[in-house]
């Protein structure tokens, strides 16, 4: 016979002990497991983003700073490099023109000869000496003016008397503002005055002060 179909109906269920779940929960897919929270990543969020930047405008920055560098140093050692090449010189000439600075013309006495020198008395004038000289410069770029150095000697070839010549008294008024130019050759005649000396010979030299 079948029950009465108006009779309440029950399911037996079976229930398994909890330790049957504590399994699974254990075994669950690392995929389920909530990650942890990485304190740095909203700080991270917050910083520019720099793959967005110009690596040109930084490049043209280098260039320029390293342009500059260069010049700073080429006017530091602007002399040397206008004796080591003197096709520079007009360079440095016109930047020095600009900003100020100097730019003297080399001193190297050893480039600069005597070829050539007399001393005379003329005649019916006491203490009245002449001297004429002749330089050259054997230097391959313009070089500064020297100063002459007279010694007057005795008989023993002792100096009697010193005399210093600066450019503007042997050439006879200021000296050129390019300086003796390579190769050139420069004549004077020097008269001066030295009272009560007996020169019996001299010396004469080209120095740089």
């Amino acid at each position: 016979m079948f029950p009465d179909q108006d009779a309440d109906v029950f399911t037996i269920m079976e229930i398994e002990p909890e330790s049957a779940f504590e399994g699974e929960t254990a075994e669950a897919s690392p995929d389920t497991q909530a990650a942890p929270l990485d304190a740095s990543e909203p700080a991270l969020a917050a910083l520019p983003d720099r793959r967005g930047g110009t690596p040109w405008f930084s490049a043209l920055l280098a260039g320029v700073l390293i342009a500059v560098l260069i010049a700073q140093v080429g006017l530091f050692y602007r002399k040397e490099l206008a004796a080591a090449h003197p096709a520079l010189r007009p360079v440095f000439d016109t930047l020095c023109a600009n900003l100020g600075c100097s730019m003297a013309l080399p001193r190297d006495a050893k480039l600069i000869s005597i070829e050539a020198s007399d001393l005379n008395r003329p005649p019916g004038r006491d203490g009245v000496f002449v001297l004429s000289v002749t330089l050259s410069n054997r230097a391959e770029q313009a070089q500064a003016f020297p100063h002459l150095e007279l010694t007057l000697t005795d008989a023993q070839d002792r100096a009697v008397v010193r005399r210093v010549f600066a450019p503007a008294e042997w050439l006879g008024g200021e000296p050129d503002a390019d300086g003796f130019a390579p190769g050139a050759t420069r004549s004077a005649e020097i008269e001066f005055t030295a009272e009560g000396v007996n020169a019996a010979g001299y010396r004469v030299y080209a120095f740089y002060p």
